[in-house]
């Protein structure tokens, strides 16, 4: 399979795998009525997971996960880490599945920050 078909299954099963987490996880009644949804866009290569509810009077509503995938072909695909609010290691689960350092992003620090990572640039 070609690298970016690969790093595009890799980024939604370690989305689905946090939705199906948070979904069967032991929280409080009134959390489980808060939606985790994940939101795969193939075409532009932008992935997410939203939540959405209600917990008595207040509405949860927002972006907690998002990961991008950007190449100028199938072959020199970059994972891009943009932004994740909760306590899964997300950049931990797709180095597990054989993504390399070089090949990750860590795009929620600044471009000056990033030579001082052991991973990409951009």
């Amino acid at each position: 399979m070609e690298k970016l078909a690969t790093y595009r299954q890799y980024v939604k099963e370690v989305l689905n795998d946090f939705c199906e987490f948070r979904r069967n996880a032991s929280i409080r009644p009134e959390a489980r009525a808060i939606a985790v949804n994940p939101i795969f866009d193939e075409v532009n290569d932008r992935y997410a997971v939203v939540i959405d509810g209600w917990t008595t009077k207040r509405r949860d509503y927002g972006l907690i996960m998002h990961i991008d995938i950007k190449s100028s072909s199938p072959e020199d695909a970059k994972i891009w880490v943009q932004y994740n609010g909760t306590e899964i290691e997300i950049v931990q689960q797709l180095l597990d599945r054989g993504v390399p350092k070089e090949d990750l992003v860590l795009g929620y620090h600044p471009p000056s920050i990033r030579p001082f990572t052991e991973f990409a640039l951009g």
